[in-house]
C-alpha cells in the first residue's frame, strides 16, 4: 500500500521532527500479531500502535472510500508509477480494510490538533516537507536519508 512508503519516508525523517520538538505515534488499523510481525521486518523509530476497530480513525473523522476508487485511471496510475519508481508497495494483510482513507495529524501536549490532514483517496499523503514545515522543522531534504530494514 501507498501508506507504507509513507511511513518510510516519516522514518528516515524521525529525527528532524524530534529536533522540532515533535513525537511521532503511528496509529494503524492492524492487529496486534499483524503489527509484530510488521515491526519485526520494518523497524520503525517510533511507537506503531494498533486500532482494528478504527476507533482512533472515526475520533479523528477518517472516511472510507468505495472499491471503485481503486479502478479509476488516476489512481491505477499512482500504483504503476511507484512500482516502476521503486517505490515500496506492498499488499495489504487480510485483516486490513483497503477502503480506510488514513490521515496525518499534529498534536501539541494538550491533544489539541495543530495541523491535520486527511486522504481523499488511497494514494495521497502529504509530503514530509510540508508537516515539517508545521512543525518548524528544516525540510527532510537537509537530512541525509535513514538506513530502512526489510
Amino acid at each position: 500500500m501507498i501508506c507504507f512508503s509513507h511511513l518510510v519516508q516519516v522514518a528516515r525523517a524521525f529525527f528532524q521532527f524530534k529536533k522540532a520538538g515533535c513525537g511521532i505515534v503511528v496509529v494503524s488499523q492492524g492487529k496486534a500479531e499483524v503489527l509484530a510481525h510488521f515491526e519485526r521486518k520494518n523497524p520503525m523509530p517510533f511507537p506503531v500502535t494498533g486500532d482494528p476497530e478504527r476507533a482512533v480513525y472515526k475520533a479523528f473523522g477518517l472516511t472510507r472510500t468505495s472499491f471503485l476508487t481503486f479502478l479509476m485511471p488516476w489512481i491505477l496510475w499512482q500504483y504503476v508509477v511507484k512500482v516502476f519508481t521503486g517505490t515500496p508497495v506492498r499488499v495489504p494483510y487480510l485483516s486490513e480494510d483497503v477502503t480506510q482513507l488514513g490521515g496525518n495529524f499534529l498534536l501539541d501536549q494538550a491533544g489539541n490538533v495543530l495541523w491535520q490532514f486527511k486522504s481523499k483517496n488511497p494514494t495521497r499523503r502529504p509530503s514530509v516537507d510540508e508537516m515539517l514545515k508545521a512543525v518548524g522543522g528544516a525540510p527532510a531534504a537537509e537530512v541525509a536519508p535513514a538506513p530502512h530494514a526489510g
